[in-house]
């Protein structure tokens, strides 16, 4: 098993320097665009959190700085909920910053957001089984995941956004 950037994955497969490759979208659709993968499995993401978000200390203390920013990422979810993931748009944003074509962007399948950023933890824990299983962890044990969620930001950040 190899670890590296989504981004890198399409060119990873265009170069062979891997047999396969688990991306996210929009590199998923990128990947197939290019003719270098086939989807192996098309529903896996069915009721599955693909992730959840996380800072670092600093950050976490900086109670201003991560309210803000929450507050943007909500609003951000907001917009791609009423304007919808593949618009042009939220595309052209998206190819701004990831340098993904807007065409490939509106091929995508659109992943789901909880528009109010809740962590699904149950989801996680069966994730961490998964790896467990395996043996791809460095612990052999499940470790509670609700010790890490803070979630005061960002009921913090939507109580702001209500205000509003």
């Amino acid at each position: 098993m190899q670890i590296m950037s989504f981004p890198d994955m399409p060119v990873a497969l265009t170069n062979a320097a891997v047999d396969a490759a688990f991306p996210p979208e929009p590199f998923a659709t990128q990947a197939l665009e290019l003719g270098v993968a086939e989807l192996l499995v098309t529903d896996y993401m069915h009721g599955v959190q693909g992730g959840a978000m996380v800072a670092g200390d600093a950050f976490v203390k900086d109670r201003p700085a991560i309210e803000a920013f929450l507050r943007a990422y909500l609003r951000a979810l907001r917009d791609i909920d009423r304007e919808g993931p593949t618009s042009a748009g939220i595309a052209a944003i998206m190819e701004k910053y990831t340098r993904v074509p807007v065409a490939v962007f509106q091929k995508t399948r659109p992943q789901y957001n909880d528009p109010e950023m809740r962590v699904n933890v149950a989801s996680h824990m069966e994730q961490q089984e998964f790896y467990l299983e395996r043996g791809y962890l460095r612990f052999t044990e499940p470790i509670d995941l609700n010790r890490w969620v803070d979630d005061g930001p960002r009921t913090a950040a939507l109580r702001a956004l209500a205000a509003r």
